[in-house]
């Protein structure tokens, strides 16, 4: 690509002949005045076309993607180069119309975690929607519908007012996350002392990295919608809408402890996150 014509490189042409540079005869006091007058164009003129530059992401300045990113509402994902969030905030129209759909919630967080994870988003009536490593985003369900595919029982004996069809409760989402970047770190219960200043317990992440997930996911989710939890597996085996049988709620999981026989049998090799924006207090 060739170089842009700068006024300096041009106005040696239009300038007479008594004023140009006659280093011979040592007269270059009237042109040295002349370029320094006009390399000021050329810097006024470099600063308004790369202000220009900068809100085109992927083209200007890869200094402007984070205020690019804030006004198009797009976090930056964890370990995510220039070139590939550039390319995410070019698609950022796109993501837009995407917003409020359970599809939404599985893309943002594969997008987002270093690990780019398979995705799970599931809701109260058993519809399955899931991100896989690939970003390719599948549908499935409900279990009424499609008797292959696992219902989905979050709290139907610990919180059963819940269930009632007639209850504000049937927008409820789950989002199940696998292979997650964070590390296991204690089991409450388990007498395990809580060392590590700035983690979480039971997961070794900080409270930025909560706070920017929780963020995401209210964004992407419909404004009517509740996310209950954001549950971390492990093991990419669980919660799985074709086997019955792979860890699947079975309706004692809304609290985590109450009286017997009501008693939770969460898999504790998960890890929950709540969202705090529920009256009740229950996740």
């Amino acid at each position: 690509m060739s170089s842009p014509v700068r006024f300096r490189d041009v106005f040696r042409e239009y300038t007479p002949t008594w004023l140009l540079d006659r280093t011979v005869e040592g007269l270059v006091v009237g042109y040295s005045f002349l370029w320094v007058l006009i390399s000021g164009l050329d810097n006024l003129t470099d600063y308004a076309v790369q202000g220009l530059k900068a809100a085109w992401p992927g083209v200007g300045t890869s200094t402007a993607l984070s205020q690019i990113g804030r006004t198009r509402g797009i976090i930056r994902g964890e370990g995510e180069s220039d070139d590939d969030y550039a390319a995410r905030l070019i698609k950022w129209w796109d993501r837009m119309k995407r917003l409020g759909a359970a599809e939404a919630i599985a893309t943002e967080l594969h997008e987002f975690l270093s690990t780019h994870p398979v995705v799970r988003v599931v809701n109260r009536a058993g519809v399955w929607v899931t991100c896989a490593a690939d970003g390719t985003l599948t549908k499935e369900g409900p279990h009424s519908v499609d008797p292959t595919i696992s219902a989905w029982d979050w709290d139907s004996l610990s919180n059963p007012e819940r269930n009632d069809p007639a209850a504000p409760y049937w927008s409820d989402l789950w989002v199940i996350v696998y292979d997650p970047p964070f590390a296991i770190d204690g089991t409450w219960g388990d007498g395990d002392v809580y060392t590590v200043r700035g983690l979480g317990f039971g997961q070794q992440n900080t409270a930025n990295q909560y706070q920017q997930i929780c963020a995401l996911a209210r964004t992407a989710k419909m404004a009517g919608s509740c996310i209950r939890a954001i549950v971390w597996s492990y093991d990419a085996t669980k919660f799985d809408p074709h086997n019955a049988g792979s860890t699947l709620p079975d309706g004692t999981w809304g609290r985590w402890g109450y009286g017997d026989p009501r008693v939770c049998t969460r898999d504790r090799t998960c890890r929950y996150w709540t969202l705090d924006e529920f009256e009740d207090g229950a996740s």
